[in-house]
């Protein structure tokens, strides 16, 4: 009982390994693009003040 326990929460653990892995590879490029998206408006509305 104790093996079926131990694998099965090694399997646990692996699976949240891999949501947290993808998590950050879907995460970590929208907030680049979401700071990239701001810095660029906020550029272009500066160019346009001069």
């Amino acid at each position: 009982m104790s093996a079926f326990r131990r694998a099965l929460a090694e399997e646990l653990a692996h699976l949240w390994r891999d949501r947290f892995d993808l998590a950050l590879l879907t995460l970590v490029p929208l907030i680049c693009l979401v700071v990239m998206g701001g810095m660029l408006s906020r550029a272009r509305r500066m160019a346009l003040a001069w």
